[in-house]
């Protein structure tokens, strides 16, 4: 069983990931000239929960685009962001094949770390 300061550094790892996904996900809109959707769009993307989360409507709103289009947009954002984070997690493992088993472990980790990431 592992220890708190062990659940954390996990957890910290495992945020660092998705940080820097998320990162790279960015800059790779802000190259297609899609900074603005991104930044209305993050808080769709974040796996904590710990940004304020507008409603579709209000996405909608400030892109100016249909709710539909909003979802689509997310979707799609979404899709992107785990195709990011599959590549940066195979990056940290030797057998390719061991990809979903270390994303399984870094959500157990955030998971397990019950929200402490300080000791």
């Amino acid at each position: 069983m592992l220890t708190i300061p062990e659940k954390v550094f996990d957890a910290r790892w495992a945020l660092t990931l998705l940080d820097h996904a998320l990162e790279r996900l960015r800059m790779e809109c802000a190259s297609q000239g899609k900074s603005g959707i991104m930044e209305v769009l993050r808080p769709f993307l974040d796996p904590t929960g710990s940004s304020h989360q507008p409603s579709y409507e209000e996405a909608a709103e400030a892109l100016q685009v249909s709710l539909s289009g909003v979802k689509a947009l997310i979707y799609r954002l979404r899709k992107r962001y785990r195709q990011i984070l599959r590549e940066e997690v195979a990056r940290t493992v030797i057998d390719p094949q061991a990809v979903d088993d270390e994303i399984h472990a870094l959500c157990e980790a955030l998971v397990a770390s019950e929200g402490r990431l300080e000791v």
